[in-house]
């Protein structure tokens, strides 16, 4: 069965939708726009009634909350529908040639996958070797460290139900939630990351508005001590994917 496609758009950004209806339609897929929550229309009621504190991180921007709404939008379609997997994208991405031919069926995607993530990543990821083949050049590597934006990727119907429990109440920005390994959920999920990558972000892209945490530090404990502690977390972090034999790796958009 086909991956169905669900694109997140805000309703004053019609700009963005007819690029990535122009892009969806160069490559022959079909997808359902999801209309984005709007930070800006959120009231301070609303977001106190989806919001919890984080024991490590400042008060999240309405826009942060809005994009975590977004997504549990399309999550929420995804754990009711038929298909086995869905697509999500943020309407700000660019998209590989070879995207249709992964998007056709779902075999390929191991088993055990929540979330396959076939967006670049500007961050080089410990992941699990050796990686899976998965053909046309393309492989598979289960994740084990921390990687950010969640512009597209792909969610099993059981992730999707796994997701939406996770993230009843939201105190992280978005890609923390889902691919930060010391603060967010992403211990408890099974995340692959494709590479080369089949979408990239559009250059230009503004991260603040789409509300991502890439760029941002709002730890709530700010000083020296606290930064060297979580200097020496990560370093022994590092420490235990070189013991367990992972490979530190670089994730290039596919641009064939």
């Amino acid at each position: 069965m086909t991956i169905p496609s669900y694109l997140i758009n805000l309703a004053r950004d019609p700009e963005r939708l007819a690029e990535m209806q122009a892009r969806f339609r160069a490559l022959g897929i079909a997808f359902t726009r999801v209309e984005a929550v709007d930070g800006k229309m959120m009231t301070a009621a609303e977001l106190d009634t989806v919001c919890a504190p984080h024991r490590a991180w400042l008060p999240l921007k309405p826009n942060e909350v809005a994009c975590a709404l977004s997504h549990r939008k399309c999550w929420q379609m995804i754990a009711d529908g038929a298909a086995s997997h869905g697509c999500v994208f943020e309407d700000d991405m660019l998209l590989s040639p070879r995207l249709p031919a992964f998007l056709s069926d779902a075999a390929w995607i191991p088993a055990d996958a929540d979330i396959v993530k076939i967006e670049e990543s500007f961050n080089r990821v410990w992941i699990d070797v050796p990686p899976r083949e998965v053909g046309q050049g393309f492989r598979l590597g289960r994740v084990r460290s921390t990687h950010y934006r969640a512009g597209a990727y792909i969610v099993s119907r059981t992730g999707a139900k796994r997701l939406l429990a996770m993230t009843e109440r939201i105190s992280l920005p978005l890609d923390l939630i889902l691919f930060d390994y010391a603060l967010g959920k992403a211990s408890r999920l099974v995340t692959y990351q494709m590479f080369p990558a089949l979408a990239v972000q559009k250059k230009g892209a503004a991260l603040e508005e789409i509300g991502s945490a890439v760029g941002r530090s709002d730890f709530k404990r700010r000083g020296e001590l606290a930064r060297q502690g979580r200097r020496y977390a990560e370093e022994l972090r590092k420490l235990g994917h070189r013991l367990r034999g992972r490979r530190r790796t670089a994730i290039g958009f596919d641009e064939s």
